[in-house]
């Protein structure tokens, strides 16, 4: 388990075709986040991209519940980013 609030920079998960990820998202405060959309994009975050480069979604997508807690399924074996 990765909490992103004790930790600085990028993270990198490596998951198996089919698997899937869970997590929280919190405010600054702390507190839980509802109905925030969660969902990974294939590659990596870039800054500048050509339009023939632009990320695709894979999984399915989630909204925070009530806890503001969400879960991914059926994401690929490669790298993803996680918005």
């Amino acid at each position: 388990m990765v909490d992103a609030r004790e930790q600085k920079g990028e993270h990198v998960v490596t998951l198996v075709a089919g698997h899937t990820i869970h997590g929280q998202v919190l405010a600054a405060d702390g507190s839980p986040l509802v109905g925030a959309s969660v969902y990974c994009e294939r590659g990596e975050k870039r800054s500048l991209m050509r339009f023939d480069e632009l990320p695709r979604a894979v999984g399915s997508r989630a909204s925070s519940d009530a806890e503001g807690r969400f879960h991914i399924t059926g994401l690929p074996p490669e790298r993803c980013t996680l918005f």
